[in-house]
């Protein structure tokens, strides 16, 4: 599976050979890595999707910050563990 429309290495090569970057923050939902499946299994097509925009990132010299959240909510929903957590801020 490949996003259309989305040129992240031709952006990520601009950046690194025009700008001088060196590293990426490259953010993903583990919702949408998992397929929308609290089990935490990933699924192969949307990994290997994710997987993908790594590798490029990568070939062009760069360093790439793996940045995976889900910003402790599930469907929308923040979970228990989260609840608690925010009650005590």
């Amino acid at each position: 599976m490949y996003l259309t429309g989305i040129d992240g290495l031709g952006q990520m090569q601009h950046f690194v050979k025009d700008d001088g970057y060196n590293i990426f923050r490259l953010p993903v939902g583990w919702q949408y890595l998992t397929s929308d499946q609290m089990t935490g299994v990933l699924n192969d097509a949307k990994f290997s999707n994710y997987n993908m925009l790594v590798s490029d990132c990568l070939s062009t010299g760069a360093h790439c910050v793996i940045d995976i959240h889900n910003y402790a909510r599930y469907n929308g929903q923040v979970g228990d563990h989260a609840r608690s957590i925010l009650e005590d801020v």
